[in-house]
C-alpha cells in the first residue's frame, strides 16, 4: 500500500512543480506565495477535526507542533525561493534540482543520530548530486 501511496504523491509532487511553474509564469512569485497557501488554510478545520477523531491524545502535543511549526516556515520559505528561481530557471530543472533534499534530512538526521550513514546512502546521495549536476548542464 506504501508503494501505492507514494507512486500517487510522486505524481502529484509533479503536478504541483508544473502548475507552479505555470503560476510563476502568469503572476509575480510574492502573488503566487499567497495564493499557492489558500487551500492549505481552508483545511486546517478539516484536519483538526479529523485529527481529533483520529488521535485525540496527540491532536494538539507540543512537541509535534514545534516540528510542523519548523517544517511549515521552511516550506514557505523554501516554496517563496523556488518561485522566484522560476522566473529564471524552467519547472523542470528547478524541480530536479530541489529533489536533492533528500542529502539535506540524511545529513540533519545524522547529526541528530536518527539516521545512520552507509555505503548504500552514500551511493545515493553521489547518484543525487550528479543527476543535479547533469539536469544543470547547459545544451
Amino acid at each position: 500500500m506504501s508503494t501505492l501511496l507514494l507512486i500517487v504523491s510522486t505524481v502529484l509532487w509533479g503536478v504541483w512543480g508544473f502548475a507552479n511553474g505555470r503560476a510563476v509564469g502568469s503572476a509575480h512569485p510574492l502573488t503566487v506565495q499567497w495564493m499557492y497557501y489558500i487551500p492549505s488554510a481552508l483545511l486546517i478545520p478539516v484536519f483538526y477535526i479529523l485529527g481529533a477523531r483520529l488521535a485525540p491524545e496527540t491532536n494538539l502535543d507540543g512537541s509535534a507542533l514545534r516540528y510542523a511549526l519548523v517544517a511549515g516556515f521552511a516550506a514557505a520559505g523554501a516554496a517563496l525561493l523556488f518561485f522566484f528561481a522560476l522566473r529564471d530557471t524552467s519547472a523542470s530543472v528547478a524541480v530536479a534540482v530541489t529533489a536533492a533534499y533528500p542529502v539535506v534530512v540524511l545529513a540533519l538526521g545524522v547529526l541528530a543520530r536518527d539516521e545512520t550513514l552507509d555505503l548504500r546512502k552514500v551511493a545515493g546521495i553521489a547518484i543525487i548530486i550528479v543527476g543535479v549536476v547533469v539536469v544543470q548542464w547547459e545544451a
